[in-house]
């Protein structure tokens, strides 16, 4: 018992080191970003840099005028409707890939090809065809969300195993017991990973269409402020998509974590494309 206790006493100890290490991280780097923000902002001057204040300011008055929500509101009808045909088409897509192996192997290899393609310089095809607005912006966002989704998805189903399919119908399982018991398990935590992937590279394309070929949307409104040399306005517009982008992956990041816990899968990028 004497030799016990200190270890316990350590091992708790070195427990609530490891827990305070990351809260004091995830505390103190905002609070050292804005410190450091503000020293290279005394340091440079207004003509490259505006400070915190100076873009917080501007950030409320985008609110107070209306400037901001409006683009903001067509960034958001863009970005729906392009991460719905993302998911629908990707999850769809993925699936036949994953269940026909003849179909894998022969488009396996074009999907790969296009999801590596830079897909900017294949927008003014999107502009040819459909035009300025809110349907070629859907469009772009749509094809550059599709291709992970997809990916990720024809990962997942392929390798489920198919003596478990075997079993479920030995046991006479329905076709939506199998789906429930059998399929959903083993595909929806990659499948989600697919989904927090395909959001952000969906949330990209949309907002590259709205820089390049746009007269509204928060991509615009970014432009418009380059070309004003509108330092606080680019800021404030910069940190708010930044800090849209960054609040919505962390909940597909929580969802994620909890579907691999709840069915028994590892966070070690079982799933992955790269695998």
């Amino acid at each position: 018992m004497a030799v016990t206790l200190p270890k316990a006493a350590k091992a708790a100890h070195g427990a609530g080191r490891s827990r305070l290490g990351p809260r004091a991280l995830q505390i103190g780097l905002p609070i050292l970003i804005l410190v450091s923000w503000e020293l290279v902002y005394r340091v440079t001057g207004d003509m490259a840099l505006a400070s915190p204040v100076q873009t917080w300011n501007t950030l409320l008055d985008g609110f107070r005028r209306g400037w901001l929500v409006r683009g903001l509101h067509e960034t958001a009808l863009a970005l729906g409707g392009a991460y719905f045909f993302s998911v629908v088409l990707g999850v769809g897509l993925g699936v036949l890939l994953g269940i026909h192996g003849f179909s894998r192997q022969v488009f396996e290899p074009l999907v790969l090809t296009v999801y590596s393609i830079p897909k900017v310089t294949l927008y003014p095809v999107f502009l040819l065809f459909l035009g300025l607005g809110l349907s070629s912006k859907i469009a772009f966002g749509a094809f550059h969300g599709l291709f992970p989704v997809a990916i990720f998805t024809m990962s997942a189903v392929k390798t489920i195993r198919p003596v478990y399919l075997k079993v479920a119908a030995v046991m006479g399982c329905s076709p939506w017991q199998t789906f429930r018991t059998v399929v959903l398990p083993s595909v929806l935590p990659s499948l989600f990973t697919g989904l927090r992937t395909g959001f952000s590279l969906t949330f990209l394309g949309v907002i590259l269409s709205e820089m390049f070929a746009s007269r509204q949307g928060a991509g615009y409104l970014l432009m418009q402020a380059i070309g004003l040399h509108d330092v606080p306005r680019i800021l404030a517009v910069a940190l708010l998509l930044i800090a849209f982008a960054l609040l919505v992956n962390t909940g597909f990041l929580v969802v994620e974590t909890r579907l691999r816990r709840r069915f028994g899968q590892r966070d070690d990028g079982a799933g992955s494309p790269a695998g």
